[in-house]
């Protein structure tokens, strides 16, 4: 399972600067989901939030 940006699908990693519509955020880690229902999480400096949030979404799910 890997976090990519929607846009480039280039894969997210720690320290990667990733932008919401009012922000720019370093990613400081993730929380991945658990359950086939859970989009997982993105901890960047101003908390804790859904990855579609800042543009990112996981694949390769072995969950789905």
């Amino acid at each position: 399972m890997r976090l990519v940006h929607d846009k480039t699908q280039q894969e997210v990693e720690i320290g990667d600067i990733v932008a919401s519509s009012t922000d720019l955020a370093i990613v400081r880690g993730f929380a991945k989901p658990r359950t086939t229902a859970s989009t997982g999480r993105i901890h960047v400096d101003s908390g804790e939030f859904f990855p579609h949030v800042y543009g990112c979404t996981w694949i390769e799910r072995e969950d789905r």
